[in-house]
């Protein structure tokens, strides 16, 4: 398969209600081929945002979403993370409301950590929905987020921390109590994700 094009639809999509009030902002939505993703296009677009979304596959429930009123791809962010960011910035810019609607980007998947990363490229030119990069930074290790909570007094999973993958005979050795609602969460240190940075997974014991 051929490298894509990365580039604004020719021909955008007009708003589904022409003559109805001007749309009460512009968002942009990333990671459409989630689920989770059509749910926030649905969601803005009922409350009358003009919704993009976005996607590195072409073809995505948001995308074909009637909520969604334009659609564009970018770079896979795990493979080329600079060049994501490159044509993330240039769509966000060649979008933008010409009047001073609310115009916000909407991370969704793990491009959210990426994004958080370089927010100084996109403040100014778009407002962000996400925490500042040092609080995504401190929660985005799994076994640091279990312990946060359990420091607030927030009920977590009994959390196991390993240096490496655990054996058999670790794994044996954790008691899950059989009348336990909680799973037990396993921390391990993992390969380097380019994408997001964790060096954290969890897998459920039972």
């Amino acid at each position: 398969m051929g490298e894509q094009s990365h580039t604004m639809n020719s021909t955008p999509q007009p708003p589904v209600d022409t003559d109805g009030p001007e749309p009460a902002g512009r968002a942009i939505v990333t990671f459409g081929r989630g689920w989770h993703s059509l749910a926030v296009v649905r969601s803005l677009a009922a409350r009358g945002v003009e919704v993009i979304s976005a996607d590195v596959y072409g073809l995505t429930p948001g995308a074909l979403s009637k909520g969604a009123q334009d659609s564009f791809t970018y770079p896979d962010p795990a493979e080329t993370p600079e060049r994501f960011l490159d044509v993330l910035e240039s769509e966000i810019r060649a979008r933008r409301p010409d009047d001073d609607r609310p115009y916000v980007l909407q991370p969704v998947q793990q491009e959210t950590y990426l994004i958080s990363k370089h927010r100084q490229r996109f403040e100014g030119l778009i407002d962000l929905a996400l925490p500042e990069h040092e609080l995504l930074d401190r929660v985005r290790d799994k076994g640091e987020l279990a312990s946060m909570a359990s420091s607030l007094g927030l009920k977590v999973p009994p959390t196991h921390r390993f240096d490496a993958r655990p054996t058999a005979d670790e794994l044996a050795e954790i008691e899950v109590p059989a009348t336990s609602a909680w799973l037990v969460s396993i921390v391990t240190k993992s390969w380097p994700r380019p994408l997001t940075g964790s060096t954290k997974n969890t897998a459920p014991c039972r």
